[in-house]
């Protein structure tokens, strides 16, 4: 199974697009999408509005991979979960967020394990079939994180 999940702040097309073209290529494999408001209909994710986070905390523990924007609370999540992601970061020249944070961000986690980053949305489908062929092509560099940190980063995200 993979999960894919857009934050609830704004919408972000372009990835669900990319998404829901690989999972109407991939009809074997289930793709739940918590795609938040937007104006474009998916043909083949199974599309749920909202998890509660004990529910979004399951689906990202059993997924395979997760597909994401460049988001800290998905992020913090999965690397809790071990999970793998592959993340498209939003962009403020495509009117998707305000500035370009996420694309900073995924230029500094890019080389960690787990976080897959894409930076063209065409790229989401190969990248998932690397992934989903050989996981071990999710392994790069490990990190190692305090756990208090994460707590600490965990509150902060659950306070915004």
């Amino acid at each position: 199974m993979i999960f894919l999940t857009v934050g609830s702040q704004l919408p972000f097309d372009r990835l669900v697009i990319a998404a829901d073209q690989w999972a109407a290529q991939h009809p074997d494999t289930p793709v739940i999408a918590q795609v938040g408001q937007t104006d474009y209909q998916p043909r083949a994710l199974n599309v749920i509005d909202t998890l509660s986070p004990s529910d979004y905390l399951a689906t990202v523990r059993e997924s395979s991979l997760v597909l994401s924007h460049v988001g800290m609370g998905t992020i913090i999540n999965c690397l809790n979960e071990s999970t793998p992601m592959v993340l498209l970061p939003r962009s403020s020249a495509l009117a998707e967020t305000r500035n370009e944070h996420q694309v900073h961000t995924a230029e500094k986690l890019n080389r960690f394990a787990l976080m897959n980053v894409v930076w063209d949305a065409d790229d989401l489908g190969n990248t998932i079939d690397r992934l989903l062929s050989a996981p071990s092509a999710c392994m790069k560099e490990t990190i190692e994180v305090d756990a208090a940190l994460l707590n600490r980063l965990r509150n902060f995200v659950d306070q915004t």
